[in-house]
Protein backbone atom coordinates (compact mmCIF):
# COMPACT_ATOMS: atom_id res chain seq x y z
CA UNK A 1 0.00 0.00 0.00
CA UNK A 2 1.35 3.20 -1.03
CA UNK A 3 0.67 6.12 0.58
CA UNK A 4 1.15 9.88 0.62
CA UNK A 5 3.01 12.36 3.19
CA UNK A 6 -0.25 13.63 4.74
CA UNK A 7 -1.20 9.72 5.31
CA UNK A 8 2.17 8.60 7.01
CA UNK A 9 2.08 7.96 10.56
CA UNK A 10 4.90 7.41 12.94
CA UNK A 11 7.29 3.84 12.02
CA UNK A 12 9.59 2.67 9.07
CA UNK A 13 8.82 2.68 6.08
CA UNK A 14 10.08 2.66 2.36
CA UNK A 15 10.02 5.54 0.57
CA UNK A 16 10.94 6.97 -2.98
CA UNK A 17 10.69 10.63 -4.43
CA UNK A 18 9.50 9.66 -7.49
CA UNK A 19 8.12 6.30 -9.49
CA UNK A 20 11.85 5.86 -11.45
CA UNK A 21 13.57 6.30 -8.27
CA UNK A 22 14.76 3.82 -6.25
CA UNK A 23 13.63 3.05 -2.81
CA UNK A 24 15.00 3.92 0.57
CA UNK A 25 14.62 2.93 4.30
CA UNK A 26 13.61 5.61 6.59
CA UNK A 27 11.77 5.91 10.33
CA UNK A 28 9.80 8.20 10.68
CA UNK A 29 9.09 10.02 13.99
CA UNK A 30 7.22 13.67 13.06
CA UNK A 31 4.97 12.53 10.34
CA UNK A 32 4.03 16.59 9.78
CA UNK A 33 7.68 17.45 9.21
CA UNK A 34 7.41 15.35 5.56
CA UNK A 35 5.07 18.27 4.45
CA UNK A 36 8.07 20.68 3.82
CA UNK A 37 10.20 18.38 1.48
CA UNK A 38 8.82 15.13 1.05
CA UNK A 39 5.28 16.48 0.09
CA UNK A 40 5.44 14.61 -3.80
CA UNK A 41 7.24 11.66 -1.92
CA UNK A 42 5.32 7.69 -1.78
CA UNK A 43 5.89 6.03 1.49
CA UNK A 44 5.28 2.10 1.80
CA UNK A 45 4.84 1.09 5.60
CA UNK A 46 6.95 -1.62 7.21
CA UNK A 47 4.85 -4.10 9.36
CA UNK A 48 6.69 -5.13 12.53
CA UNK A 49 6.62 -8.68 13.09
CA UNK A 50 4.38 -10.03 16.00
Amino acid sequence: MILTADKVRPGPHWVRLSPASGWVLMVIENPSALLYGLAGADFCPIAMPT
